[in-house]
């Protein structure tokens, strides 16, 4: 090392072997009151307070220049700090008379402050000449975009529609934004469309300009149709908002694997069609909320074909249409979770297992305080179910078991209906089109033809009827069927 009038010359670089080590201490201040009285400072000087871990820049200096006049407080929503000296930094070298641009994993290296919050959303390619594009539905979104090839390095603006080639098998490219909202509504969104073969990572807040929570539909469709999408990145927040992730992968056809979702209290409609589409979609993600909101599960895995294992649902207080459709046409499920809430909402399991074919046993439903709509449609056409859940309730909604079980092909017998007294539309399909159908016992003591209307039309052609000794013996589809014997009970 040689020392030139003002400047330190060095034949390689310096390094820095251990963390919380500043190359100028000046760059270091117990509290924000100190920074006034740094000796010798210059426009652009950076600083770090320990007492706040805050990070402060020099604007302006007194007029002999030889005190801080004004600062302000840096952030790191674009991921980096400047620095004005003489140095350019890396992890872990200095080099000397360059401009100086170090990443905030640097800082944290420095400061002993790690926090994988702040690495952005990565894109790596599995495929060579693999590309990716990000695009706006409607002008207005996405202005604020930046990118970077590779994961070190300055950001640059993205203007969308660019398209980006990742040459190698393994090359990556970054994105972050410099706003807090990124799409906003149903019709003004952005979205990435994919070639090749490409893996997502880390942090997709860095969307959101590394914000903790997420804003109304922040995220729609953000990767619909990416069947080039093979893994999705980390979804940390747990604040949600309205649609935040309304039909964000949906059919990425090449995802096996979903992302965490560690948010306990939900939005309305925060996963609706999340992964709708999904065919390679094998397990689905934890889902610890125990407290739902309307929509939130709306159709969230529908269609996933390959999905074999499904969430525990933990929930004992609903929301209206919470789990309607959610494994529609999932026909690989086997097994359904366990419901355990005992006061329903509306609609809250409608559709849920609709054309789940491969279904074979139905969960436990012991809700005795129903809702309208609450299991309208809830296992129709799921042709492997052979024996259907106990139905405790005596009190019925509106709707509420309307065409239930309809096309349920191998289902033989139904569950005891107890109730005395039906509601509009409550048995309306029921078991419609339950062609091996051949047992019914129920409760009512008298017909309601708005409650049974095509309650069980095309079933087995013999059977038996269990009814109050009241109860009329009308017969047809509305009523008992033709050619079933009835018995008094």
């Amino acid at each position: 090392m040689s020392i030139i009038t003002d400047k330190i010359g060095v034949a390689k670089s310096v390094t820095v072997d251990k963390t919380d080590t500043p190359l100028d201490a000046r760059t270091r201040c117990d509290s924000e009151a100190d920074i006034p009285n740094i000796k010798n400072p210059y426009v652009g000087m950076q600083i770090y307070t320990i007492s706040d871990g805050k990070f402060w820049v020099v604007r302006s200096l007194n007029a002999s220049e030889t005190s801080v006049l004004t600062y302000e407080e840096l952030t790191f929503g674009d991921n980096e700090i400047e620095f004005s000296a003489d140095f350019i930094v890396d992890a872990k070298t200095v080099s000397v008379n360059t401009e100086v641009i170090a990443t905030k994993e640097y800082v944290d290296f420095v400061f002993g402050n790690s926090e994988g919050w702040r690495i952005p959303l990565t894109f790596t390619a599995e495929e060579a000449r693999s590309t990716i594009k990000l695009s706006q539905n409607r002008e207005g979104v996405g202005n604020a975009i930046q990118y970077r090839l590779g994961t070190s390095g300055k950001w640059r603006n993205y203007n969308l529609n660019s398209v980006i080639t990742l040459v190698n098998v393994g090359d990556q490219v970054q994105f972050q934004n410099k706003e807090n909202t990124l799409s906003i509504d149903i019709e003004n969104y952005v979205y990435f469309t994919m070639t090749g073969k490409i893996a997502a990572s880390n942090n997709i807040q860095s969307m959101l300009n590394y914000s903790a929570s997420c804003s109304d539909y922040c995220y729609r469709r953000l990767f619909s149709g990416c069947t080039s999408l093979t893994s999705a990145p980390a979804l940390p927040a747990t604040i949600l908002a309205k649609h935040c992730y309304y039909e964000m992968f949906r059919n990425c056809t090449s995802l096996t694997t979903p992302p965490e979702l560690p948010a306990t209290t939900l939005a309305y409609g925060c996963y609706n069609t999340m992964f709708e589409g999904c065919t390679s979609l094998t397990t689905s993600p934890e889902l610890p909320a125990t407290t739902l909101a309307d929509w939130c599960y709306d159709w969230m895995f529908q269609n996933c074909t390959s999905l074999t294992t499904p969430p525990e649902l933990l929930a004992t207080t609903l929301a209206d249409h919470c789990y309607s459709s959610m494994f529609e046409g999932c026909t690989s499920l086997t097994s359904a979770p366990e419901l355990p809430a005992t006061t329903l909402a509306i609609s809250c399991y409608s559709g849920m297992f609709d054309g789940c074919t491969s279904l074979t046993s139905a969960p436990a439903l012991p809700a005795t305080t129903l809702a309208d709509w609450c299991y309208l449609s809830m296992f129709s056409d799921c042709t492997s179910l052979t024996k259907a859940p106990a139905l405790p309730a005596t009190t019925l909604a509106y709707g509420c078991y309307a065409n239930m079980f309809y096309g349920c092909t191998s289902l033989t017998s139904t569950p005891e209906l107890p109730a005395t007294t039906l509601a509009d539309s409550c048995y309306k399909g029921m078991f419609s089109y339950c062609t091996s159908l051949n047992y019914v016992k129920v409760g009512l003591t008298e017909w309601f033809p708005e409650a049974t209307s095509d309650w069980l039309i095309s079933v087995s052609p013999t059977g038996t009827f269990y009814k109050p000794a009241v109860l009329s013996a009308h017969r047809g589809g509305d009523y008992i069927p033709v050619g079933w014997e009835v018995i008094n009970i």
